[in-house]
């Protein structure tokens, strides 16, 4: 449990270097399989607060993993992929799912439907990060006019 709550955590630091760690430790045969499926997904929450390329890598990586001889590894890393939040991931997750036992094919159909919504709402991080930066340019230029406004409300002072 202490690896597994590990490695949650430092996805959770989503920092560039834990990413890197975190991409180092999920190959077959490294580490036992509930920790490997800890890694899968901390790797996801790292990976999608980062840049293009880092985000790129992460989504091949886990790409690749839903090849992997471990069911239940690919279980985690269809999770991985919605939580990821690119749109690489839905086509990665639709070749999952055939290697998936049938009765686990709705889960990977919910969480491609889901990762659709989430990108046709702009939920990736790059789109929010995008409106953040507009939102806040907007603002400058809102407050520069209110000040602009107050010193023409003010007027020449006469003394």
């Amino acid at each position: 449990w202490g690896r597994r709550g590990a490695l949650a955590g430092l996805g959770q630091t989503r920092s560039k270097e834990a990413r890197n760690y975190l991409a180092g430790r999920v190959a077959y045969g490294d580490d036992a399989l509930q920790v490997r499926m800890a890694a899968v997904e901390a790797l996801a929450e790292a990976g999608r607060w980062q840049e293009l390329g880092a985000r790129q890598e992460t989504l091949e990586g886990l790409s690749d993993l839903t090849r992997d001889p471990e069911y239940g590894l690919r279980v985690a890393v269809s999770r991985a992929l919605r939580r990821l939040g690119m749109s690489g991931g839905i086509e990665a997750l639709e070749a999952a799912a055939q290697s998936l036992a049938p009765q686990d094919r709705p889960k990977i159909q919910r969480s491609i439907a889901g990762l659709r919504r989430q990108l046709n709402a702009g939920g990736s991080v790059p789109a929010l990060r995008k409106q953040v930066e507009e939102l806040t340019e907007k603002m400058r230029k809102l407050e520069a006019q209110v000040d602009v406004l107050e010193v023409r409300a003010e007027g020449p002072t006469s003394s």
